[in-house]
């Protein structure tokens, strides 16, 4: 937690074991997006939550045939629904 005087930012980490949806192999790690969400208030500061997600891939096998993509999911966060950087 870094308070900046004027707003608060919240560093967090997401990571977690992730399986292909298409062939339900496990994933490779792949790296991390930041993400930035205003969060509620604290301390009638502005909170910024400053989010690695976790980025994943699936190599094309027999078994899955193209290369599979994913993120690290905030529950209760839509999609694209961040702060710009």
């Amino acid at each position: 937690i870094e308070d900046q005087g004027n707003q608060i930012i919240v560093h967090l980490v997401q990571s977690y074991p992730l399986h292909c949806p298409r062939c339900g192999q496990l994933m490779l790690k792949n790296g991390f997006k930041l993400v930035k969400i205003l969060g509620p208030s604290l301390h009638y500061k502005p909170t910024i939550w400053s989010i690695r997600k976790q980025k994943y891939l699936c190599k094309p096998s027999p078994d899955c045939p193209q290369t599979i993509t994913k993120v690290a999911r905030v529950k209760d966060v839509k999609y694209r629904h961040h702060i710009s950087q």
